[in-house]
């Protein structure tokens, strides 16, 4: 159930779709992935709310303004006095009591809340630009609710330590308090590590990197631990490279495990649209996602605009998720619509994409309603597209999204085979090259096998070209329409 965005603290998975303002990047995406399914374990956020309210009241917000509005942060000895003025102050005042006990209530629903981590999360933090993991605390094995209270204050600290201060400046957004705090379940891990879903130090796309070790992951952020380090293939989760510090130990990780973090990373990447470094751990067999954010340090391919150009709004996320788990066999094929609306227009609405994102969907349910697929059949073509624009109107109300643009997906979905408005005709003009970059080698074993008549199969390739009404994208699709051609006639 989602609660008012006014509440001081808020559970994992009840926070809006777009909550950064109230969660900060970490509590925002925790919480996103919750409500996805995501395996993350339970916990809690204290909103950016409460900390400017706690400011309020004891005159904090006066005496940051004062002490950083000409601060000069190349000199030391002047950040450090703003610096320890301000943890003075929010140390020393008592936390309101309303707010304290709705974090100690919080803190005991949590079911095996016996340990927990108090994570800051900030509302600028892990942007497109810039990431500030490591400039704010995070607190382990933390037990009882008095001493989670500390270390929340503690976190709010942090903000103002000399180093945030000072990165904060170089970001231009010191003036920004804005500060959640994330609580959540402490996770005696077996192993831990991070993920990142390309290499970003070699600007690999095409690999992801794995480092883990035995225990909790902050003995490898601190440097305790050298963990291993694995180059794997995102296509098949080949092992490319590996070191392995322990050689008498041997690989920490089985090939098993590997293949689950890869798994799990092209999961999170389709959810947030772009790629992510990943904190994780296993318990028993269980894996489990600590926090996700975007890699801020991808330089983009020269020639290339990016693997993933445009920021999906959290329905499009949501939606890549639900693509790529109840539709595998055809997930390709949507997301790389997906990408086609991207290349040929960036500016595209929400509704453009979530129709260019769903429009095959219904073909992933079955059920009595289901609908044999005719090949280049007007009925068949209108009864498939009415049944995926309910389903996936279902689908959209279901995760919130507003009557108005739900409406409009429907709309869209229902006219994708043959366009009509500008936005059905980019929708189709997607769907199409998406279909002639994808499908073909489907098709040509379909002629092969005899499933489909080549004279059916050639209908369907042409009409695939022909029916594009946009010229750019018609330019784009003649190269792939001729060479299929040709691949079929040589069958």
């Amino acid at each position: 159930m989602l609660k008012s965005s006014t509440e001081p603290v808020v559970a994992f998975g009840d926070l809006p779709p777009e909550s950064t303002a109230i969660a900060g990047g970490k509590g925002a995406s925790l919480s996103r992935m919750a409500a996805a399914g995501l395996p993350v374990p339970p916990g809690f956020v204290v909103a950016a709310s409460a900390f400017h309210d706690f400011l309020e009241s004891c005159g904090g917000g006066a005496l940051i303004a004062s002490l950083t509005a000409d601060l000069d942060v190349d000199d030391s000895r002047a950040v450090e006095h703003a610096a320890e003025r301000i943890r003075h102050l929010i140390v020393s005042t008592p936390l309101p009591a309303p707010l304290a006990r709705a974090i100690l209530a919080a803190h005991s629903r949590l079911e095996h809340g016996d340990l927990v981590a108090v994570r800051s999360s900030a509302v600028s933090e892990d942007g497109p630009t810039a990431s500030f993991a490591g400039q704010q605390e995070s607190y382990l094995n933390v037990r009882g609710g008095e001493a989670v209270l500390d270390r929340v204050r503690e976190c709010w600290t942090s903000f103002f330590s000399p180093r945030a201060l000072f990165y904060r400046a170089q970001k231009a957004v010191l003036a920004d308090t804005r500060m959640a705090v994330v609580v959540q379940e402490m996770v005696q891990a077996d192993k831990s590590g991070v993920l990142f879903t390309v290499d970003p130090i070699r600007n690999r796309r095409e690999c992801m990197v794995i480092e883990g070790a035995p225990g909790l992951g902050d003995a490898i952020v601190s440097g305790e631990v050298t963990p291993d380090h694995y180059v794997v293939s995102r296509n098949d989760g080949a092992v490319v490279e590996a070191f392995i510090p322990d050689a008498e130990r041997g690989p920490g990780l089985s090939e098993h495990e590997l293949d689950g973090l890869r798994a799990l990373g092209l999961r999170l990447e389709a959810f947030f649209g772009s790629p992510q470094d990943v904190e994780w751990c296993i318990r028993g067999s269980e894996l489990l996602v600590l926090q996700s954010r975007p890699i801020t340090t991808l330089g983009a391919k020269k020639g290339s605009g990016g693997v993933f150009p445009t920021p999906f709004s959290p329905l499009v996320a949501l939606g890549r998720l639900w693509v790529i788990e109840k539709y595998p066999y055809n997930s390709t094929h949507l997301l790389k619509s997906l990408e086609w609306v991207d290349r040929l227009a960036p500016e595209a609405s929400e509704a453009v994409r979530l129709a260019t994102l769903t429009h095959d969907m219904e073909r992933a349910f079955g059920g009595p309603d289901a609908i044999p697929i005719k090949m280049s059949d007007r009925a068949y073509e209108e009864a498939h597209s009415n049944r995926s624009a309910r389903i996936v109107g279902e689908w959209l109300r279901a995760n919130g999204a507003r009557d108005e643009l739900t409406d409009l997906v429907e709309s869209l979905i229902r006219v994708h085979e043959w366009g009509g408005s500008p936005d059905a005709n980019l929708v189709q003009a997607a769907d199409s090259l998406s279909f002639l970059e994808t499908n073909i080698d489907l098709m040509l074993g379909f002629a092969k096998t005899g499933k489909y008549s080549r004279a059916d199969v050639a209908f369907k390739i042409d009409q695939m070209y022909e029916r594009i009404q946009l010229p750019a994208a018609k330019e784009l699709a003649r190269p792939m329409w001729e060479q299929a051609k040709a691949r079929l006639e040589a069958l």
